[in-house]
């Protein structure tokens, strides 16, 4: 499964726990709410986030076919290995390698 076909069937916003503000956190929910989903989670632990997560929500639109494709060229080293998603792509999280049987 390549990059664009990733993006289409599973895409995760992910939070740091305990953060007063998240640097970027509005334009990587602008490109989530871009996304062909029908809706965005994103943890809102304190107010401070809560507000930042309702600036995303009130300034979104449609990101252009250019923006996408700078967002996707600007991550795509990171995302391309896989570093920050072990969970995604080894088996170190998944119970069932260890426990075949489990699966029936």
């Amino acid at each position: 499964m390549d990059r664009r076909e990733f993006i289409k069937k599973v895409t995760t916003l992910g939070v740091v726990a305990g953060a007063a503000r998240i640097p970027g956190l509005v334009p990587h929910a602008h490109y989530a709410m871009n996304l062909p989903v029908s809706g965005v989670i994103t943890g809102c632990d304190s107010m401070a986030i809560l507000e930042q997560a309702l600036v995303a929500a009130r300034t979104f639109r449609p990101w252009r076919e250019q923006e996408v494709a700078a967002q996707l060229a600007k991550t795509a080293g990171a995302a391309g290995r896989g570093r920050y998603e072990l969970y995604k792509t080894t088996n170190h999280f998944d119970s069932t390698v260890r426990h075949p049987e489990w699966l029936g």
